[in-house]
């Protein structure tokens, strides 16, 4: 019986693409050093996942020939799902050692028996190694910014209205559903201290969304989701603001960044991310390069989720006022480290791979 939660591995194709060697064993015929890997959609707490292991490989893992590992790819508190899994090891009689987590959120490293790796910056690469490349010096002059979002979290919503409203030369495209995510709704504009300090910031009208066209290309929902293509007009403009899945992640100093944040540095543009803090600083890890002392950013080190939106805000607006030869002579003085950003990310992160699974 398959687990409705699990679904298609990616990580194959990692380590194919990284040259990482690897063997396929059988269920039914074990060699030495195991590894069982489940691909996990999203984690559901109500259930027992080892309940859709076979029985042949929750043996091997009693007798210590097989470790289990559990691959996610999204944010959730990799402590609340370590410990999950503990209480299922308990139930089944495993060796809690023996099965580990691999998550995208960056706190995952300081949680006993769980990995963090940096899924979505790999994944982009590996969509978009075939598709074509963008001419990083054939800029829109007339327009600054692309941010692409949908609109099932209050605060983007509430960010990109004001954006098109106040700072109007620019490319805004929404997909998908309303406001159905509230849990990210954080009373940003109705806040009186930031309606006070925020000039021209205006509270967002009721489904204003479904009144307006605001569409930057033809896609549909489902193209628009689908990452291996690459609009190149999306990539014109200079900076590409990205609304990140999250604005906190769970876990001491977690960060989670997805190909929304990736996007712009494989496109050849500069980039303001609101985010969890800390992204920028996990993306210098990483080996790419951030746009100050030319761009404020230290919005990326505010711990107040509202008042790091209006830092977001209030620099791009900065920028905006100054007009077309300021924007221009902005992204030349950064045009250094968006070519540098370019190779990095175009390495593939084949050496980054090879050590993770070495490791593993």
């Amino acid at each position: 019986m398959s687990n409705p939660d699990a679904r298609s591995a990616y990580w194959l194709q990692y380590l194919n693409s990284a040259s990482v060697d690897y063997l396929y064993t059988d269920v039914n015929q074990p060699g030495d050093n195991n590894v069982y890997i489940i691909t996990m959609n999203f984690w559901n707490f109500t259930k027992d996942h080892f309940n859709y292991i076979p029985d042949q490989v929750l043996e091997l893992v009693r007798s210590g020939q097989c470790k289990i590992v559990f691959w996610y790819s999204e944010a959730d508190s990799p402590r609340e799902i370590r410990q999950h899994i503990c209480v299922m090891c308990e139930r089944h009689r495993i060796d809690s050692n023996l099965v580990w987590l691999v998550s995208a959120n960056s706190s995952a490293d300081q949680v006993a028996n769980c990995r963090f790796f940096f899924d979505d910056n790999v994944l982009y690469w590996h969509l978009t190694r075939l598709a074509d490349t963008v001419d990083i010096l054939d800029k829109d002059q007339n327009q600054l910014y692309t941010c692409l979002v949908r609109t099932h979290k209050t605060w983007r919503s509430e960010f990109v209205y004001n954006l098109m409203n106040s700072l109007p030369y620019g490319l805004t495209s929404y997909h998908g559903v309303g406001n159905l995510d509230t849990r990210d709704d954080f009373g940003i504009i109705n806040e009186p201290f930031l309606q006070h300090q925020s000039k021209g910031i205006v509270t967002v009208p009721d489904q204003w969304w479904l009144n307006k066209s605001v569409r930057a290309d033809n896609l549909d929902s489902s193209s628009a989701n689908d990452h291996s293509i690459i609009v190149k007009e999306h990539y014109r403009p200079y900076i590409n603001v990205s609304l990140e899945t999250l604005l906190e992640a769970d876990g001491q100093d977690a960060v989670f960044v997805t190909e929304k944040t990736i996007k712009p540095i494989r496109n050849g543009q500069m980039f303001m991310v609101l985010g969890c803090p800390g992204t920028l600083r996990l993306l210098r890890k990483f080996g790419y390069k951030t746009f100050a002392p030319y761009i404020d950013e230290s919005y990326d080190n505010e711990p107040d989720v509202r008042l790091r939106w209006y830092k977001v805000f209030d620099q791009l607006r900065y920028i905006h006022d100054r007009g077309p030869q300021y924007w221009d002579d902005l992204w030349h003085k950064c045009l250094p480290t968006i070519i540098h950003n370019q190779v990095v990310f175009n390495r593939g992160m084949h050496d980054y791979i090879k050590n993770f699974f070495s490791t593993l």
